[in-house]
């Protein structure tokens, strides 16, 4: 996901403040459950509105890189109302990130940002995914699929579909997406485009729901959803599963529920791949997650390292996997950067701090280092060779930030400032 935008939980209300708002967004059960403890805890119970839309960027000077340092004492700190940060590299010194509605780019390792597509940066409508095609961009959000000119100018409208949640096109014209008829995820799936998105076909992967796509040619490609993963050959024809999850390991909890976990696949070559599950939403600040690892294209997968404890995970399930997972944001993909690497951004509410967290070991050991620069702000991270692109929305700031690394995430540098408000 998702990047599928669960992201306001009990905890965000119980652990950061006394105030506890937007529950029409969340699951009634666990607003229910929130409202519950909030009494119970003699706090008072208000309604929160929207953060206004007016925003500005301000540019940061150029830096000494900032390396990372210990963390400093937990904070209070409000919950989050900068929805819609993603990024997307085209080279090291080319770049697009979206705050809210908002698209800007970079086109000098992102010493500068432009607006490129205007829009509110705290509202209902936001961009959820951004993927570059060649010189060529598109983007989904809540208002439809939008296409930009070259170099990622002049957005226009290609497709009126508000349910779009990831793209993977493989050109102007093919591609796949994840589509989320249904709110908070309940029946995610998967789509094909013959005509570069104006129009979208289903495709029956043989399970559902389907979460994360990722195609390396037009005949390669894998699915991964709560109940497995499979591949295709053929572009999407003919799926074999790899990785079968029994019903309830990783799924819904009733009909009613959005699924527990989020599911994806990373791969950087036809052989070498990681599968990350991780939960979608987080009891008391309690999360779990799991790295699976392949050498052979998926026909066999390994367990790697776990976040376990809180929630129970069958040793079936875990297939070796051992503690030693950082916990990591439910909104947090997993940046593949190798063969055998890939890092996490690691936001923690409970000790109220940002950490990158990364492994050279195809996901066996992991290293984690605190940003400085910011508390707990989740975002997204993308990597382009050595030069790492981070977007981060934090919350006690009501700000997004964007931050580079030129030296594989070892320093970095506080690019841009984006405030809403």
């Amino acid at each position: 996901m998702s990047r599928i935008h669960i992201e306001r939980t009990v905890t965000a209300a119980l652990e950061f403040s006394c105030t506890f708002g937007e529950t029409e967004h969340l699951n009634p059960r666990i607003a229910a459950l929130a409202l519950t403890v909030v009494l119970l805890a003699g706090c008072q119970f208000t309604s929160r509105s929207p953060a206004p839309s007016p925003s500005f960027v301000r540019q940061t000077a150029p830096s000494s890189p900032v390396p990372s340092s210990s963390p400093s004492s937990p904070a209070a700190t409000p919950f989050p109302s900068i929805h819609g940060t993603a990024v997307a590299v085209l080279t090291t010194q080319i770049a697009l990130v979206s705050v809210g509605d908002r698209i800007l780019r970079t086109s000098n390792g992102g010493a500068t940002w432009t607006i490129v597509r205007d829009g509110p940066i705290a509202s209902d409508d936001f961009i959820r995914d951004i993927q570059w095609v060649g010189d060529v961009a598109y983007a989904a959000s809540t208002k439809g699929l939008i296409r930009s000119e070259r170099l990622g100018s002049g957005w226009q409208v290609v497709s009126a579909r508000r349910d779009l949640q990831r793209l993977d096109l493989l050109s102007q014209t093919l591609g796949y997406a994840i589509s989320d008829p249904q709110p908070l995820g309940h029946g995610t799936i998967l789509l094909r485009t013959l005509d570069g998105g104006k129009s979208f076909q289903p495709v029956d992967p043989g399970f559902g729901p389907v979460q994360w796509v990722q195609f390396l040619s037009t005949q390669l490609g894998w699915v991964a959803g709560p109940r497995g993963i499979a591949v295709t050959y053929d572009a999407g024809v003919h799926w074999t599963r790899q990785l079968t999850f029994p019903t309830g390991t990783f799924d819904r909890g009733t009909s009613n529920d959005p699924p527990f976990w989020i599911a994806q696949v990373g791969f950087r070559d036809s052989l070498q791949g990681f599968a990350y599950y991780r939960t979608a939403w987080t009891l008391m600040n309690q999360s779990a997650g799991v790295i699976y690892y392949t050498a052979d294209g998926g026909r066999t997968w390994q367990g790697k390292v776990c976040t376990c404890g809180y929630i129970s995970i069958a040793p079936a399930v875990l297939m070796g996997a051992k503690p030693g997972l950082p916990a990591g944001s439910p909104d947090s993909d997993l940046d593949v950067t190798g063969s055998l690497s890939a890092s996490i951004v690691d936001a923690n509410g409970v000790t109220n701090e940002t950490r990158i967290c990364s492994t050279g070991s195809a996901g066996a050991t992991w290293t984690c280092s605190r940003l400085p620069f910011v508390t707990f702000a989740p975002g997204h991270m993308a990597s382009v060779a050595a030069t790492r692109w981070l977007i981060l929305s934090a919350p006690a700031t009501a700000e997004a930030v964007i931050a580079t690394s030129a030296d594989g995430g070892a320093t970095w540098a506080v690019r841009a400032t984006i405030t809403a408000g």
